[in-house]
């Protein structure tokens, strides 16, 4: 902002919910994406011995990346259940993105700013897995207009 102050990203009328899209647009990664991509593509493709899932563990010292390679590359398999939670995450956020893009240019409306620099590209890969409601037409025309 300060060595490119135009034109500004930040949203001038809704800063705080802004913010809200960038949040939202990270913490939706290990919770809808990430898991969904890993059971639909990946699930039973890399399974790791007892020994590379030993050294994986040791070597990985984020408790969240530890304990989901542990669940969808380890030796626990994949629980249903979760699937359908990254399911519910995606639908979810995915349906608050079209109801936000309807009627309108950008996710807040008439300016462009990093909520939208943001959504891109998970809109994008959203589509190109064919995630749950990844076909909305009101998504896919503000992704290629």
């Amino acid at each position: 902002d300060e060595t490119y102050p135009e034109p500004t990203l930040r949203s001038i009328d809704k800063p705080e919910e802004m913010l809200e899209w960038l949040r939202l647009a990270t913490s939706i990664h290990m919770t809808g994406i990430k898991p969904y991509i890993y059971f639909k593509r990946m699930s039973g493709k890399i399974q790791k011995s007892a020994e590379e899932e030993a050294k994986y563990l040791a070597l990985q010292k984020d408790e969240e990346m530890r304990a989901f390679h542990k669940k969808f590359t380890g030796s626990d398999g994949i629980d249903p259940k979760d699937v359908e939670a990254a399911i519910a995450v995606l639908e979810d956020c995915f349906g608050r993105l079209e109801k936000a893009l309807e009627g309108n240019e950008w996710i807040l409306g008439d300016q462009y700013t990093l909520a939208d620099i943001s959504w891109v590209p998970m809109a994008v890969t959203h589509w190109s897995q064919s995630m749950p409601n990844s076909r909305s037409k009101v998504v896919w025309a503000w992704v290629v207009p």
